[in-house]
């Protein structure tokens, strides 16, 4: 699942609720969507700091292999 298009804090939650962080990737709809507001959301959204390294970028390296 993907958080993009959709920078809201209860919905990420009810994602991380029902599937578990391993299961979320940011993402940005560009170029509907600024990578910098996304950036920024995912930066202070209230979550763990594991939870957020993940969503932001171990879930895609595991994901890519990368």
């Amino acid at each position: 699942m993907t958080v993009s298009g959709n920078h809201r804090v209860p919905s990420l939650v009810g994602v991380l609720l029902e599937h578990g962080a391993d299961r979320v990737l940011f993402a940005a709809g560009h170029p509907f969507e600024d990578i910098g507001d996304g950036a920024g959301w995912i930066d202070t959204v209230p979550i763990s700091e594991g939870d957020r390294e993940k969503i932001a970028r171990g879930n895609a390296a595991r994901l890519f292999r990368f």
